[in-house]
Order: C-alpha cells, then sequence, then structure tokens
C-alpha cells in the first residue's frame, strides 16, 4: 500500500491506508505527542488525515511555521464556536 516519503528522504511503508498520526506514532512517541497537522503532498491537512497513495508527508509542530497557522485556526474556531458572554453590564 502506501510508501510515506518523508523530510529527510526517509521512506516508510505501511501495509494499508494510514493516517497522518499514525505517520507520526510510527517516527516516534514523542513527534506524535507533538503533532498539530500534517503536510500531505504539501497541502496541510489535520492529523486525522487519511493517506492511501504513496505521498510525501511532513509532520507539523508547534516548531513549524505552519504549527503557529494552526493554532491560530484553532483559536479562531474556538472563539467562533463559543462567543465570550457578556456580563450584564454590557462589558
Amino acid at each position: 500500500m502506501p510508501d510515506i516519503r518523508l523530510p529527510d528522504g526517509a521512506v516508510k511503508h505501511f501495509d494499508a491506508p494510514v493516517s497522518v498520526a499514525e505517520v507520526a506514532a510510527a517516527i516516534g512517541p514523542g513527534l506524535a505527542k507533538a503533532a498539530l497537522a500534517g503536510k500531505v503532498d504539501g497541502q496541510l491537512v489535520d492529523t486525522s488525515y487519511v493517506v492511501d497513495r504513496d505521498a510525501s508527508v511532513a509532520i507539523v509542530t508547534d516548531r513549524d511555521p505552519e504549527g503557529l497557522e494552526v493554532r491560530i485556526s484553532w483559536r479562531t474556531r474556538s472563539r467562533n464556536c463559543f462567543p465570550m458572554r457578556r456580563s450584564p453590564s454590557g462589558r
């Protein structure tokens, strides 16, 4: 099934489709814990994204420029999903 090319040039073979989170876990438990997202063939995706074909995959952590983008996106969505309540005085 999919051969996953990593940024360092290494290739990991998986016997079945694999999520970005599973790719991170196959590399190491620390990376799996730090993973915020992934880049599959250059496209930013969620860690639940399933790769079912040969692809280049990079794991995005808070140390990557894209990691900041992901965190800002999470904050914006959280703010829109859970609007702040104003006090009765309107402040």
